[in-house]
């Protein structure tokens, strides 16, 4: 099986940035820990503290819908 990756984008509302970073960075330890995961990084924007990235790459399609 090929690997999967996905890169996802969020920009939080004006005045919810750290509300959502917070509630992004409470994922990332459950997310590694998933079964296939075999990165899961969190980025911000070194220009926007609004904007959010996440990299993920997976060993598969299914354990990602798995997730």
């Amino acid at each position: 099986m090929k690997t999967v990756t996905v890169v996802a984008t969020f920009q939080a509302k004006p005045g919810k940035e750290a509300e959502l970073k917070k509630i992004f960075l409470g994922v990332l330890a459950p997310t590694r820990r998933e079964n296939g995961c075999i990165n899961y990084d969190f980025h911000i924007a070194p220009d926007n503290p609004a904007k959010f990235l996440f990299h993920e790459n997976w060993t598969s399609m299914a354990a990602l819908e798995a997730t």
